[in-house]
């Protein structure tokens, strides 16, 4: 059984990871390193939103990570928040760093946190 409370968050869920795949196919094949970056970044933060959706409601989840992260207490015994936690600071690391970064490099951490949350949401959404 799903933890989704309804088929409205599921086909947010879905429709979130679906863009945020679009949104790398793009950046992967974008020949400007500087949309090829927005691009991925957008992606992963729809990958993120994606993951929202399918643990609950984004409006809830969202501001309790982003709490967490700001108050830089990160230890937790859940292993999900751990895994939130950590999306959202390397989503921040990405969009501080982005200019620094090589655009291979940040590509490779936005697949990486795609990935992630959508081995998660398949866990939620089975």
């Amino acid at each position: 059984m799903s933890i989704l409370q309804d088929e409205y968050r599921r086909g947010w869920c879905v429709r979130y990871l679906r863009e945020a795949k679009a949104d790398l196919r793009i950046a992967e094949n974008a020949r400007d390193p500087s949309l090829a970056v927005n691009m991925g970044v957008t992606g992963a933060r729809k990958a993120q939103t994606a993951l929202y959706y399918a643990l609950g409601d984004p409006m809830w989840i969202d501001p309790l990570v982003r709490a967490k992260v700001e108050l830089e207490n990160l230890r937790t015994k859940d292993p999900v928040l751990r895994c939130l936690l950590s999306i959202e600071r390397s989503l921040r690391g990405l969009s501080t760093l982005m200019k620094s970064m090589e655009e291979k490099e940040v590509l490779r951490r936005v697949k990486a946190i795609i990935e992630v949350s959508e081995a998660l949401i398949s866990l939620y959404i089975a």
